[in-house]
């Protein structure tokens, strides 16, 4: 289903409402091109994953892209690889913080928690909604409840999947600091115990939304845990000053994190997309020029100006017979359903803007 959107396009703001019954691009030939240019990270990030398999060391990888560049993609693509072999030895547990939720503590982590107790109560048998099944299968979690305050427990219970028992009438106040740095400290012992046993790799979404407390629960997980890899995809941090982005800014410049950035696209890659979303053969290169130059190399923008090209019928798309045309032209393989056989459609436009080449999607390792 596609919706209206609105664009900045010569100036000025139109709402361009899309028609879902015309075709504007294969999905499966768009994943094709993004997973073809996001190879060289999905091997990094697999390298490092073999490393920690091996070495059984604690790992801590951060990708980091601004906006559009493709960080999610990467994130399903590395998690389906994971999943396949020969990685099924590896528990892979995911989550995503959500921008509405940056000031509630410890978000990210519980579906981490979640797919945590799951996998502690599977062998036994037992619910992970019931505290009696899960603390059968993790006793730690009779000590917490002996010795933790209400207003600790009433925190760690907006976290975990189930509920430790409160008494019926029990006083419900406000959690200050002190009670909050005690609930981190308990669920960075509860998180080292439910992680010890097997390898595990945690692989976090959107840190720039990840709350000051996760960031805490991050740096200790690193520091004191089983070893664990964790695999972070993140925005820069942002200028501004909170306790999230300091912390942000600490673990992720750390020198014993593993840094991958990633750089905006290729002018090629960029007409290929074009191409796969326009569900044409070939691009004009006054086409290509317009769409990378306004883009920048970004993706998710160039996605956005080729629909509103296609759209406002600033681009045309034609048939030619015979095969697309060589020169200064990109290719591909998909063809509009409209076009038969023995023709070919291309883009073309009159406009003859200047393109920035990009010269990579990849920036080096732990480069500044």
């Amino acid at each position: 289903t596609l919706f209206p959107y609105t664009t900045l396009f010569r100036s000025r703001h139109r709402t361009i409402t899309f028609n879902s019954g015309r075709g504007i691009g294969e999905p499966s030939k768009i994943d094709e091109i993004v997973a073809d240019v996001h190879a060289p990270v999905l091997d990094l990030l697999l390298a490092e994953t073999s490393l920690f398999v091996a070495s059984g060391e604690s790992r801590l990888v951060v990708v980091e892209a601004a906006v559009g560049l493709g960080k999610m993609r990467v994130k399903r693509l590395l998690v389906n690889a994971l999943c396949a072999a020969p990685y099924q030895r590896l528990l892979v547990l995911e989550s995503n913080a959500e921008p509405a939720e940056q000031r509630t503590p410890f978000y990210v982590w519980r579906a981490i928690f979640a797919q945590l107790v799951a996998y502690t109560v599977a062998p036994h048998g037992g619910s992970p909604s019931s505290f009696q099944d899960v603390a059968t299968a993790c006793p730690v979690l009779y000590e917490i409840h002996a010795h933790e305050s209400t207003v600790v427990i009433d925190i760690i219970n907006s976290v975990m999947p189930f509920n430790f028992p409160l008494p019926r009438h029990a006083a419900r106040t406000r959690p200050d600091d002190s009670a909050l740095l005690d609930a981190s400290r308990v669920l960075a012992c509860l998180l080292s115990d439910l992680l010890d046993g097997v390898a595990k790799c945690v692989v976090l979404g959107s840190g720039t939304c990840i709350d000051s407390l996760s960031w805490r629960l991050i740096d200790e997980l690193r520091l004191n845990s089983p070893p664990v890899l964790m695999i972070l995809f993140t925005r820069p941090p942002e200028p501004i000053e909170t306790e999230a982005a300091r912390l942000h800014r600490i673990i992720t410049e750390h020198e014993a994190t593993f840094m991958l950035r990633l750089a905006p696209w290729r002018r090629k890659n960029i007409a290929r997309l074009a191409c796969a979303i326009a569900g044409a053969d070939a691009i004009a290169d006054v086409v290509a020029d317009f769409i990378t130059y306004r883009a920048q190399g970004n993706p998710l923008f160039a996605t956005e100006i080729t629909r509103a090209l296609l759209e406002t019928h600033r681009v045309t798309l034609i048939e030619r017979p015979g095969p697309p045309p060589e020169a200064g032209s990109i290719t591909s393989t998909s063809k509009r359903s409209a076009a038969g056989s023995g023709s070919a459609s291309s883009v073309e436009s009159d406009s003859s803007p200047r393109s920035e080449e990009h010269t990579s999607e990849l920036q080096s390792p732990n480069a500044s």
